[in-house]
């Protein structure tokens, strides 16, 4: 049984360091799946909301970066209108590139590509997955808990200061007081 205030102070600390801590896993794992749900949710209205229709390649504008390149356009309006617009298509994957996905490296003109356009016949990306929704909450959950677990050390390590601040002062007090006894010089 702990007799010093400080020792008092420091279990009692420590349990409420651990019950908090166990309270952040908990309060991540709801976050976590909140953003799973929100994820899910945008997924289907994406999924609801965009569709994927062919375009045919009028002319490559020649403009690259390090993923897309982009190319002039022609696809069907949703009213069956053609719309031409700009349209950014993956470059292909570097020959003998393991794993990496078949894509044409061709951009003539003339070329069918298949491409995401929103409920007005715009462009964009495809539809959010739910696997993106299940990364989402995993992450959204790691990084809350990390960060709980950063603060909760550092909140830690300030209270294991102030305890040894004061058992510091503590001992010195009674060094002072018993010390001459022991060591035979009686000041």
């Amino acid at each position: 049984m702990p007799r010093r205030l400080s020792d008092r102070v420091e279990d009692f600390a420590a349990w409420l360091f651990i019950v908090t801590a166990l309270l952040l896993v908990v309060v991540a794992a709801g976050v976590g799946g909140s953003v799973h749900r929100d994820g899910l949710a945008r997924s289907a209205a994406d999924s609801a909301q965009r569709k994927q229709v062919p375009a045919e390649v009028l002319a490559d504008d020649r403009a690259v970066t390090a993923r897309f390149r982009t190319v002039s356009a022609r696809w069907a309006g949703p009213d069956g209108v053609p719309i031409t617009g700009r349209i950014a298509l993956e470059r292909a994957a570097p020959a003998g590139r393991a794993g990496a996905p078949a894509r044409a490296a061709s951009t003539a003109p003339g070329r069918q590509v298949m491409i995401w356009v929103d409920d007005r016949g715009h462009p964009g990306p495809p539809p959010a997955t739910a696997a993106q929704a299940v990364q989402a909450g995993v992450v959204a959950a790691v990084t809350l808990v990390l960060l709980g677990l950063v603060a909760l050390g550092g909140g830690w390590l300030g209270v294991r200061a102030v305890v040894a601040r004061s058992n510091g002062r503590h001992w010195e007090r009674e060094w002072a007081r018993v010390g001459p006894r022991w060591s035979g010089r009686v000041h």
